[in-house]
């Protein structure tokens, strides 16, 4: 199927196909940036938002345990164990008495656990009280109790878990910070939702994706100026670098060919001082120009040896030869047959055409004295041959002729003598036959006579 679209119009679209995939690429690599520099943005502030919860959290869970080690310090050995026991026992539900009240932020709350799981104090809940929750599991399969002990046991620190917030049917992320209470063995903490932290992220994600589509429509605007800028300075470099070289080279090249075909006498070469594709071209058509402009002016030189030989063939002389050379393949060999031919005229007849016409007239005005001089050919040596057999059967047939005469004079001679002599033959020869007759007339009246003396007789 034939291509409809110019070299211009393929240019200007490859190169709004170019830019528009420029602008995709740049819109999809900064939608990854953005995307990559929101993700990591969110990271960091989930990160300091978790640490500074942590802190805080931290700072709460040791105001706990500040009550706690108020309500220890009253402790001391008394006289008996029961005593002692029962003072501890006191201090203890007295220290948890104080932590189920204590309240931070809106609801914000503590609870204590011993190493075992046990629930000793749980501000919202509690009903709880005495439960043990060391197999309480998470949505999300975290052992949240478990993981708190571990913590605390470890000098203090932060626990990630799903929790059913109050008041709502969702669970949500709860950051749990415990920290340990050695001398009863208790897991002291508290927690906060992270809810807040979630909302702001998800501002965060919705500034993102807001950055995204200002960014995008800023490239597709911008992509759109640059395409319009981008073909206006396409145009005019085809225009300037492309068409207008191309129109002068295909015009040189139109010539070349109406100089191939005969159509003009000469052909100049193609003006383009350029050192691009096309420029190149142009100084290959220019060198092509060059060589085919002297192979036809030997072609044509060659053409006019061959109109020379032929003109001098028509006037009978074959001596010459086509001398001129040529690249052209055929016309060579053209002139090599020639040659060949001439030579074999040459050699077969005669260099001079003429001279054998001229002696073929003179032997046909019997004129056989008549020599080609110089003869190159068979022909010419074979008419000279011919006049030299005919000079000597000519000779041989005078001298034939004269003998003839001489045997005719006496030929001629005897006859008359024969002649005579047939003639008085003859006069003999008429007296004989009268007497002869006369014999005959006799004879019958005798015959006559006897018969009637045959019929007298009976």
């Amino acid at each position: 199927m034939k291509n409809k679209f110019s070299i211009k119009g393929k240019l200007l679209a490859f190169t709004i196909v170019v830019v528009f995939i420029v602008a995709i690429a740049i819109s999809t690599k900064s939608i990854y940036e953005i995307n990559d520099l929101a993700n990591n943005n969110i990271s960091d502030y989930k990160k300091r938002a978790y640490k500074a919860a942590e802190r805080e959290l931290k700072s709460f869970t040791e105001l706990a345990l500040s009550v706690i080690n108020t309500q220890y310090s009253k402790f001391s050995q008394l006289e008996t164990k029961e005593q002692t026991q029962a003072l501890e026992k006191k201090l203890k539900q007295e220290a948890l008495n104080e932590i189920s009240k204590l309240r931070y932020a809106k609801s914000g709350y503590f609870y204590v656990y011993d190493y075992e799981g046990t629930v000793l104090s749980l501000g919202v809940k509690p009903s709880l009280v005495g439960k043990n929750l060391i197999n309480l599991k998470s949505k999300n399969g975290v052992y949240q109790i478990k993981e708190l002990i571990k913590a605390a046991k470890n000098g203090g620190g932060l626990v990630v878990f799903d929790y059913q917030k109050p008041g709502s049917t969702k669970s949500y992320d709860k950051l749990g910070y415990a920290m340990s209470f050695e001398p009863w063995n208790w897991m002291v903490g508290t927690g906060a939702y992270t809810d807040e932290i979630d909302a702001n992220i998800e501002l965060m994600k919705k500034d993102a994706k807001d950055r995204i589509d200002s960014t995008i429509i800023g490239i597709v605007f911008i992509s759109l100026i640059v395409i319009v800028l981008i073909s206006i300075l396409v145009i005019f470099f085809i225009n300037s670098q492309i068409s207008k070289p191309l129109s002068i080279f295909q015009t040189g090249l139109l010539d070349f060919f109406k100089y191939l075909n005969k159509e003009k006498d000469s052909v100049e070469k193609i003006s383009l001082n350029t050192n691009d594709e096309i420029g190149h071209m142009a100084n290959l058509i220019n060198t092509n120009i060059e060589q085919t402009n002297k192979l036809i002016e030997d072609d044509n030189k060659l053409i006019e040896n061959v109109k020379q030989i032929v003109s001098e063939v028509n006037n009978g002389h074959v001596k010459n030869r086509v001398e001129f050379k040529t690249k052209n393949k055929s016309l060579e060999e053209l002139k090599v047959n020639l040659n060949k031919m001439l030579q074999s005229i040459s050699d077969n007849v005669n260099d001079n055409f003429d001279e054998v016409e001229k002696a073929l007239n003179e032997f046909q005005n019997m004129n056989f004295t008549y020599r080609l001089h110089n003869p190159t050919g068979q022909v010419a040596r074979a008419l000279n041959s011919l006049a030299d057999t005919i000079n000597d059967m000519l000779v041989q047939n005078k001298k034939s002729g004269i003998n003839l005469r001489e045997n005719s004079h006496n030929l001629l001679n005897t006859v008359t003598i024969l002649n005579t002599a047939s003639n008085e033959s003859a006069s003999s020869l008429e007296e004989t036959a009268a007497a002869l007759e006369e014999i005959t007339s006799n004879v019958v009246s005798n015959s006559e006579n006897i018969s009637k003396m045959v019929q007298v007789a009976n």
